[in-house]
């Protein structure tokens, strides 16, 4: 693809064998980008959520960590695999946190945090930069 319209296209890509349906990729030349529908990738929203502890309240000089989990869902809210990278966690406030986040390997994320002030703290979760649901957690 050459920012161009290729001769045949649009292309019908078979991903996965003859029990997959094909998707359709059309060249969009006005964004000098190919796009193609493709499912289960629609991570975010209202559907992805939050639980535990550590959204809510935690005390200073604490030496165990606030800890809360995050759970990427799919359009469908199936539970849904993402990378480390496409997920975000800020918590801000009486001071700006950097938390640990791991990956569980299952899905979801585990997310820890040590208060360094006391103070009221807001934590926003984003997966592909889109807020998942009530976050923000304060």
């Amino acid at each position: 693809y050459q920012r161009r319209v290729r001769e045949g296209s649009p292309f019908i890509v078979n991903l996965g064998g003859s029990s997959v349906a094909p998707i359709k990729v059309t060249p969009d030349v006005t964004s000098d980008s190919l796009r193609a529908p493709v499912g289960n990738v629609a991570a975010g929203g209202s559907l992805s959520e939050a639980l535990g502890t550590g959204l809510k309240t935690t005390k200073l000089g604490n030496s165990t960590p606030a800890l809360f989990t995050v759970y990427p869902k799919d359009e469908s809210s199936r539970p849904l695999k993402i990378p480390l990278s496409q997920l975000n966690v800020e918590i801000t406030g009486a001071d700006k946190i950097k938390p640990d986040i791991f990956d569980n390997e299952d899905g979801s994320f585990d997310v820890e945090w040590i208060p360094t002030k006391t103070g009221s703290y807001t934590i926003s979760v984003k997966i592909n930069g889109r807020p998942i649901k009530d976050s923000p957690f304060t």
